[in-house]
Formats: structure tokens, sequence, C-alpha cells
């Protein structure tokens, strides 16, 4: 969902049916998913409404360029109505491509053949 949303940011849904969605909502809802003894095959998903009718809703990640399968009214869990941004996570991965940048450059030491007066 980036850009609107990066991995670690704290999201707060609250409860809707699908009567109350409107187009540009994110959703959080259940989603088919790898199968797996806890999970029951369902993996929990948020993502944009792109279309909607009275019985199902058809979601896209931001950054994705398909749509999902449809969503049934049952799968929908809730409306996404805060995001709280984990910062650091976010500057900590600014700074280590920084870093990876300046590094090639600070190894190779200073230049033959310069003049340093």
């Amino acid at each position: 969902m980036s850009p609107a949303i990066w991995p670690g940011d704290l999201l707060t849904f609250e409860p809707i049916r699908i009567e109350q969605v409107k187009r540009g909502d994110v959703v959080l809802f259940r989603a088919e998913g790898p199968s797996s003894s806890e999970s029951g095959g369902q993996r929990l998903t948020a993502h944009r409404v792109v279309d909607l009718d009275s019985s199902c809703l058809v979601t896209r990640g931001d950054a994705l360029e398909a749509c999902d399968p449809p969503v049934q009214a049952s799968a929908l869990l809730g409306r996404l109505v805060a995001v709280k941004p984990n910062h650091w996570r976010r500057f900590r991965g600014r700074v280590s491509l920084v870093v990876r940048r300046l590094r090639p450059a600070a190894l190779r030491g200073p230049s033959i053949g310069s003049a340093h007066g």
C-alpha cells in the first residue's frame, strides 16, 4: 500500500458494513492465502476500494496494477481510520541507502597525483 502505508506503520480500523463503504476507502478483509493450520488458508489484507456494489467490493493495492478478486461482504472486517507512521523504520532505511552510496567513495581514498598544496 505504499506510499500511503509502509511496513511497520500502525493501522487502526473500525468495523463497517458493506453498505457504508465508499470508493477510495482502505478496507481490511480476509483473503485466500497460503494454507496454514492457524489461519485456515486465509490472510488479512488492507487494500483500497476501486469499485463496489451491494454485495461485493473490488480492491487493489496502491502500488499494484491488477485488482484483487471480488471481496464478499462476509470477508469485510473494517475501514482504515488512522495510520501511525513508523518514522524510525523509514528513517533508518534512508540512512542505510545514503551510507551505501557513500561507502564506495570513502573506500577509494585520495586520488593519486592530486595536488594538496
